[in-house]
This record gives C-alpha cells, sequence and structure tokens, in this order.
C-alpha cells in the first residue's frame, strides 16, 4: 500500500501512476494498452511490441515532466 498526497492510498504503483496523469485505469497510449493485470499491444510481431512497450513509457515519462513543470 502507496500513500500518495491528501492521505489517499493506492494498492500498486499503477494506480499511483494513473492518479498523477489524471487518468483511470486501463491507461491507452498509441497503440498499448496498460492495466494493473496486463499489457496489451496491437501487433505480432515480437520487436515490434517491444519498441511500442518502450515508447508507451517514454510517452508516459514525457506526460510527467510536463505536469511536474
Amino acid at each position: 500500500v502507496y500513500k500518495y498526497r491528501d492521505n489517499s492510498k493506492f494498492q500498486n504503483v499503477f494506480d499511483i501512476l494513473c492518479e498523477m496523469l489524471g487518468l483511470i485505469s486501463p491507461l491507452v497510449i498509441k497503440d498499448v494498452m496498460l492495466s494493473p493485470t496486463e499489457i496489451v499491444i496491437a501487433v505480432k510481431d515480437e520487436f515490434e511490441a517491444k519498441q511500442k512497450f518502450i515508447n508507451s513509457l517514454h510517452e508516459i515519462q514525457n506526460t510527467l515532466l510536463i505536469k511536474k513543470k
């Protein structure tokens, strides 16, 4: 259990990420769907799936940097 501002409690890091982004689960970033239980990427090629996953994490990172400013 993680505590956040205003004594909010979250069961996992994914919930904290959703709160910080101001979104609800599942998160859909381009062709990647992220939820607490699974990651779904709409491609069949394993290499392309890995690239899309990494790109989605990069998008999340950029969004958090913008929100921080």
